[in-house]
């Protein structure tokens, strides 16, 4: 009987352990980075990311361009907030529109689906059945005085590699 009683304290113990080191799995790693900062927009780049453009279309919109470490691109769109209008939908369809070339618009499957983060919502699309199937995410992220969309534009096969570096990015951004 005594036999059975530990079995029955240290097995829960064990477990609880266990789980408590598998837990300890799917807390995000902390990546090497550099900070860039510019004109008072600031953000770490993950290793190997490196801003290709940062550059002023108006007085009242902003675009960065950054190619990641598998050469897949993030751009950043950051309107002022008094002269934007676009909803994150209008986002979406315009970038879309832009993205999906021509033969891909009727022959491509599409997936798509919402995203929601602590840093602001939007909205995944997976472009598949093309020569070369891949993952668009896009993220609105508002300020007090700006409203930024952040997009991911990667092939389905690098995807796995650098979403992680993507979600990095997405809460080390301080506009």
């Amino acid at each position: 009987m005594k036999k059975t009683i530990s079995s029955l304290i240290v097995c829960p113990i064990i477990f609880a352990l266990v789980l408590s080191a598998l837990a300890g799995c799917d807390t995000p790693r902390s990546l090497d980075s550099s900070e860039y900062q510019k004109d008072g927009f600031v953000m770490q780049l993950p290793t190997g990311w490196e801003v290709v453009q940062d550059y002023y279309i108006s007085p009242k919109r902003r675009d960065i361009n950054i190619l990641t470490s598998v050469s897949s691109t993030v751009s950043i769109k950051v309107f002022d907030k008094r002269g934007a209008d676009q909803t994150l939908k209008q986002y979406v369809e315009e970038y879309l529109n832009v993205a999906l070339l021509e033969d891909l618009k009727n022959d491509a499957k599409v997936e798509y689906g919402d995203v929601t983060r602590a840093q602001g919502n939007g909205y995944f699309v997976e472009v598949l059945d093309t020569q070369e199937d891949y993952y668009i995410e896009i993220i609105e992220m508002k300020y007090e005085n700006h409203l930024s969309f952040v997009t991911l534009h990667t092939p389905m096969k690098s995807k796995e590699s650098v979403l992680n570096e993507f979600n990095f990015l997405i809460e080390n951004i301080n506009e």
